[in-house]
């Protein structure tokens, strides 16, 4: 894997260039620098979505709470191969929630 720039630089970036057009509510945005991690969660119609980037690994997690039933699902999970499967990753959360969760 050959990467140059920060995962949770690159999930900041976009998370911010995109919550409000996405109509997400900011609960939760933490970042350390020092462990080089990035933990992010939202409240959305019907659901609430959790996000984790690792420098380590170059990782970003997914998962998203459905409040109507209480189930939870892993939307995505592990090592992204390079910073466009980050951004891939990111751009898929909302239709994926469009598609799944009933509001």
């Amino acid at each position: 894997m050959d990467v140059t720039t920060s995962i949770c630089d690159i999930v900041e970036s976009w998370l911010h260039d995109n919550t409000e057009r996405l109509g997400w509510k900011t609960v939760r945005l933490a970042r350390d620098r020092d462990r080089g991690t990035l933990g992010a969660g939202f409240e959305l119609p019907g659901a609430v979505v959790s996000i984790g980037a690792w420098e380590q690994g170059f990782a970003l997690d997914v998962d998203v709470l459905e409040l109507s039933t209480g189930k939870g699902y892993m939307v995505c999970a592990g090592a992204c191969a390079d910073e466009s499967a980050v951004g891939h990753r990111l751009a898929s959360i909302g239709p994926w929630v469009t598609e799944h969760v009933r509001i």
